[in-house]
Parts: structure tokens; sequence; C-alpha cells
């Protein structure tokens, strides 16, 4: 199963993890300075967020590329339009399509 992952170098990791989270109609688990959280992207695909003190991961996985490439530039124009005021590069993405049944596996 197709899988990308992006690194978002941020001190804002924890309010970007809760904005897309409520975004995408999730509540972020509350782990004090890290939170994680995982959200049903259109088309059938999954993201796991996690954020800490280095930045936001985004993991995304889905059956169809296709679905990681649309999901990919939902969180990129989220990224671009941020709402922190905070100008941020973009989003570094390392794919794998290696097999892969769930984030467990990877």
């Amino acid at each position: 199963m197709p899988m990308a992952t992006g690194l978002i170098e941020t001190s804002s990791a924890l309010r970007f993890l809760q904005q897309l989270s409520k975004d995408f109609g999730q509540e972020p688990a509350d782990g004090g300075r890290e939170a994680c959280a995982e959200a049903a992207m259109p088309g059938g695909g999954v993201a796991r967020m996690n954020a800490d003190e280095g930045g936001l991961t985004v993991t995304l996985l889905s059956d169809d590329p296709a679905v990681i490439a649309l999901s990919k530039r939902l969180i990129e124009g989220y990224i671009a339009n941020c709402p922190f005021r905070e100008q941020l590069d973009h989003v570094e993405w390392v794919d794998r399509d290696d097999p892969v049944a769930s984030f467990s596996d990877a």
C-alpha cells in the first residue's frame, strides 16, 4: 500500500495538529507537549499526524496513489495558508511504495 511521510519543521506543530484535526473532524490526543491524531482523507486515505518539539509529521496511507497525491496537496495548501503568521517552507515528502498494510507495518 503506498505511503508518504512529510515533516513540517515548526515551533507551532501542536497548534497545526489541533487545527488540522478540527478541520478533518477529529479530536487530537493530548499528550502535553506531544500529540497525535488520525483522520480520514478524501478518497479513502488516512492521515496520521504527530506533533512534537521537532515539528509536525504527517503520514499518508492509501491503496490509491492518486489519493496520496490529493492528500499531499490538501496538507500543502493548508501549510501554505498558515493561520499562525509563520513562514513555512514547503513540505518534503518521502514516498514509499513497498507493501504496507497499516501504519503499524511502516
